[in-house]
C-alpha cells in the first residue's frame, strides 16, 4: 500500500510536470487550427495509444453508476480542455498561470462537499494558500499583466470543470475497473461530446495544415504525452490518494 501512495504521488507529479508545457504546443496549433480541431485530433490519438497499450472491450455497462463516464468525460475531457484551448486565444500566459492556481482550492472545496473526504486542517488550507501565492509572485515577476474579463472568465470555468471531472473519477472507483480501462472509456465519452459540438457548430474548419510535420509533431505531443500517458498517470494517482490530496499538485504546472 505504502509503495502504491508513492506511486500515485510519481505520477501526479509528472503528469503536472507535462501539463504544464502544453500550453506552448496549443498556442503554436491555434495559428493553424481551431481549438476543436485540435482536441478532437489530439483526443482521437490518446485513445488509440490507450487502446494499443490495452486492446479489450471498450465498454461495460454499470447500469446507473455509467452517468459518472460520461460526466467525467463531459466535464474533464471536453469542457474543461475546450474552455481552456478558447481562452488562450482571449488572455495571456501569465492571466492562464495566476487563475489556474485557483484550481486546486475549488477541487478541494468540491471534495469537501460531493466526497465528504477526511484529511483537511489549517495547515492543509495554508500550504494550499501559500503555494497559490507562489505561483502568482512566480507570474507578475516581470510581466505586465492586464485583466481580460472574457478570457479570465473562461480559465475560471475550465477551473470549475477540471474539479466536477476529479469528483466524478473519484466517484468511478466503487467499480473497482482498471485506471487504464477508466482513463480510456471516459476519454472516449469525452471525444463523442467534442464530435458533437464538432457537428452542431456549423463552422468552416481548415484542414490544410495537416501537412505540415510540425503540426503533427505537437499534435502527437498532446495526444500521447499530455493525454493518454498523462491522464493515465493524474487517474491513477486520484485513485489512490483522493481528489483532495491529488489537487495539491496542481500548483507544480
Amino acid at each position: 500500500m505504502k509503495n502504491r501512495r508513492k506511486l500515485g504521488h510519481i505520477c501526479c507529479i509528472l503528469s503536472t510536470f507535462v501539463w504544464g508545457t502544453t500550453n506552448i504546443s496549443a498556442k503554436i496549433l491555434l495559428t493553424n487550427l481551431q481549438p476543436i480541431q485540435i482536441l478532437l485530433l489530439r483526443f482521437t490519438i490518446g485513445i488509440l495509444v490507450l487502446s494499443l497499450l490495452k486492446p479489450a472491450r471498450f465498454f461495460q455497462i454499470e447500469g446507473k453508476g455509467e452517468i459518472y463516464y460520461i460526466l467525467a468525460g463531459f466535464f474533464g475531457i471536453c469542457l474543461y480542455f475546450y474552455l481552456d484551448h478558447v481562452a488562450l486565444l482571449y488572455t495571456t500566459a501569465s492571466n492562464m498561470g495566476i487563475l489556474s492556481a485557483v484550481s486546486p482550492i475549488i477541487t478541494v472545496i468540491l471534495a469537501q462537499i460531493f466526497l465528504k473526504e477526511k484529511g483537511i486542517h489549517k495547515w492543509y488550507v495554508f500550504g494550499c494558500l501559500l503555494s497559490m501565492a507562489g505561483v502568482v509572485l512566480f507570474y507578475i515577476n516581470g510581466a505586465r499583466l492586464k485583466l481580460n474579463p472574457l478570457g479570465d472568465s473562461i480559465v475560471m470555468l475550465g477551473n470549475i470543470a477540471w474539479g466536477f471531472y476529479c469528483i466524478f473519477l473519484k466517484k468511478v472507483e466503487v467499480f473497482k475497473r482498471d485506471t487504464l480501462f477508466v482513463t480510456r472509456r471516459v476519454m472516449v465519452y469525452g471525444l463523442f461530446f467534442l464530435l458533437c459540438f464538432f457537428a452542431v457548430s456549423g463552422g468552416h474548419y481548415d484542414w490544410s495544415a495537416m501537412k505540415n510535420l510540425s503540426v503533427w509533431g505537437h499534435l502527437l505531443y498532446l495526444g500521447i504525452g499530455a493525454s493518454a500517458l498523462c491522464f493515465l498517470g493524474w487517474n491513477y494517482g486520484i485513485k489512490i490518494l483522493g481528489a483532495t490530496r491529488s489537487s495539491i499538485y496542481g500548483y507544480l504546472g
